[in-house]
């Protein structure tokens, strides 16, 4: 939300935020002895959508015997497309802000997609598949759902999709008819999914409610997280004076994550509340 605004700096913070929150926990893993169980062992075939490409080669960097990152393209249309325009006199940039993102789209917008780990052969087939997700808009959500589809139908092992931030997850619920809780239908989506023998493990970091996790079921099941620990450590280590307080935007950010700031004084803003419920919900 914050890279749409152009607010790129506390987007590149989300990002930082998000990839010492998984190396924390991986080299907690890879600490475990000899005699841990296999699952705690388990090597990933990584893909990644655009947003978090970057992160997938970090990761795959930091642990090259766990993670092994295919990098998936789109064929190249942007030549053809400036060629188009130069011939009809249209000024490129017109098509591109029509909805044509480079190399991603045919002219007419559908999807041109390949993914990574299937040439010359299917390198995922009987694998454990990490998928980094990243759903800022509608239309690279249902880009992604095209393959997760895939993936599943490609006869791997297990899929775990990594979706730090859930965003419909605000919308759960609905005060008058004719709403759509769009947290429902979205998870509707992923319990569609085809299975490849065992449910896909969905990841989510600090979800708005732990309710959402009821409305996954059958092929789609979550796996809530938080980096409230991260958190609180750096609040013990990363400020000159001692942080004895924390304040939370309304009452029902307070009563989500008020235990998990035992030992702290913590107060909920009532003035908050006044303002519009999208916007509270962005800046908690």
């Amino acid at each position: 939300l914050s890279a749409k605004k152009g607010l790129k700096e506390e987007a590149a913070l989300l990002d930082s935020f998000l990839y010492s929150t998984a190396t924390a926990q991986l080299r907690e893993m890879a600490s475990l002895s000899a005699a841990s169980s296999p699952a705690a062992r388990r090597c990933y075939e990584v893909l990644a959508c655009d947003a978090y490409e970057d992160m997938a080669r970090r990761l795959s960097a930091a642990f090259p015997d766990r993670f092994t990152y295919h990098h998936s393209k789109c064929i190249d249309l942007l030549p053809i497309l400036r060629a188009i325009c130069q011939f009809f006199l249209v000024p490129h940039s017109r098509v591109i802000c029509a909805g044509v993102s480079p190399g991603a789209t045919f002219p007419d917008g559908s999807d041109n997609i390949e993914l990574g780990g299937y040439s010359p052969v299917n390198q995922l087939r009987g694998k454990h598949v990490l998928f980094l997700a990243a759903f800022s808009d509608n239309s690279t959500t249902l880009s992604q759902f095209y393959a997760l589809i895939v993936l599943l139908e490609s006869f791997i092992e297990s899929l775990t999709v990594v979706l730090p931030f859930y965003p419909t997850g605000t919308m759960e619920r609905v005060v008058k008819e004719g709403q759509i809780a769009t947290a429902s239908t979205l998870a509707r989506i992923f319990n569609t999914l085809p299975s490849c023998g065992k449910p896909t493990c969905l990841l989510i970091y600090d979800i708005h409610t732990l309710q959402n996790r009821f409305y996954l079921m059958g092929n789609c099941l979550p796996q809530l997280e938080t980096t409230v620990p991260l958190l609180k450590t750096a609040m013990a280590n990363g400020s000159a004076e001692p942080v004895d307080m924390v304040a939370f935007p309304d009452d029902g950010a307070a009563k989500r994550f008020k235990a998990l700031f035992q030992g702290f004084e913590t107060v909920a803003n009532k003035y908050y509340q006044a303002m519009p419920a999208r916007s509270a919900s962005y800046s908690r």
